[in-house]
């Protein structure tokens, strides 16, 4: 099928769709790679090697899974950090990534962690 296009050309519009398909996918993908720390670390060399490093896609999966197993009764960081055996620094960019996917809400309640400091609870935000 083919339409007029803007500027008075022929568009053929499988193309276009497709093209439009694929766009959305490679931004899609790279939104996924993004640093999401990256404006803490300001670029310091070890934080980049990690975060090319690290399957951040498989830790996403993995926090969301242990915060929706836990259900209404929610995770800190801590405690995902123990179920994990990961350390926070390791972690908290995936929380950072689920809170602004809408995947996870920081609740109000707090919890004591490890060191004795209080954590934010999380809990897994059912559409």
């Amino acid at each position: 099928m083919e339409q007029t296009g803007l500027f008075g050309g022929s568009i053929k519009l499988d193309n276009y769709v497709i093209g439009m398909t694929v766009n959305l996918q490679s931004r899609i993908k790279a939104a996924q790679n993004v640093d999401i720390c990256a404006s803490r670390h300001k670029g310091a060399d070890t934080s980049v090697h990690a975060n090319k490093r690290v399957d951040k896609d498989q830790d996403r999966k993995t926090v969301l899974s242990w915060i929706m197993s836990a259900g209404d009764e929610g995770l800190t960081l801590d405690q995902v950090c123990i179920l994990m055996n990961r350390k926070p620094n390791e972690l908290s960019g995936r929380f950072t990534e689920l809170k602004v996917r809408e995947k996870i809400l920081r609740t109000t309640r707090r919890r004591p962690t490890r060191t004795g400091a209080t954590a934010y609870v999380y809990v897994h935000v059912a559409l």
